[in-house]
């Protein structure tokens, strides 16, 4: 089940959509809205796995909701629907940001296949989201870096230290007995992790 938001100012083609993407799933939750300020109203007011919208609609137009879309909610994909299109009009959608590009009248299988596509891949990204959530929680670094003056030259020696002790930041210079020397041909050793 998907929540999807079509974004049509015309309503017999909002109506052949939303019967398409029931006929796909009966499950999905769609939500409509005549222009692009209703469509933006429902983007801040909640969250959807796909936004089909047309370009040339009343108050602001397809490219201004994708435009706040990408800025605000990055990662919800976007299918531009246009009948006034031209190849501009396309590379514009998806170098603003859309997922496809599709003109009217829709070719109804490649507007499936979109939509399939689409949906498969936001279900990919929140997972891929959550699982580095997951990870790192599990591995959170606990404790600092040593020295924070790693790579720092020692002037008296002539040589590059890392500590290799519990010390943290400015400690390194007082306690030089427990750092020890890099390689003065490669630069700095990479610091210790305690």
């Amino acid at each position: 089940m998907a929540r999807i938001l079509l974004v049509e100012d015309e309503k017999a083609i909002r109506n052949v959509l939303r019967n398409i993407l029931l006929n796909e799933d009966p499950k999905h939750s769609i939500d409509e809205a005549e222009d692009g300020e209703q469509a933006i109203e429902a983007l801040d007011g909640a969250s959807y796995d796909l936004v089909l919208c047309d370009i040339k609609m009343p108050k602001r137009d397809g490219l201004e909701v994708l435009a706040h879309a990408m800025t605000h909610y990055g990662d919800t994909p976007f299918v531009m629907i246009s009948g006034h299109g031209d190849l501009d009009t396309a590379v514009g959608c998806i170098r603003g940001g859309a997922y496809d590009y599709i003109a009217k009248p829709p070719d109804l299988n490649r507007l499936i296949t979109t939509i399939r596509q689409a949906l498969e891949r936001k279900k990919l990204v929140t997972e891929n989201q959550r699982l580095r959530k997951k990870v790192d929680k599990k591995f959170e670094m606990v404790g600092g870096i040593c020295c924070a003056g790693i790579g720092a030259r020692d002037a008296r020696e002539g040589g590059y230290y890392r500590c290799a002790g519990p010390d943290y930041g400015p400690q390194w210079e007082r306690k030089r007995n427990r750092c020890q020397p890099a390689s003065p041909i490669f630069g700095p050793v990479a610091p210790a992790l305690h």
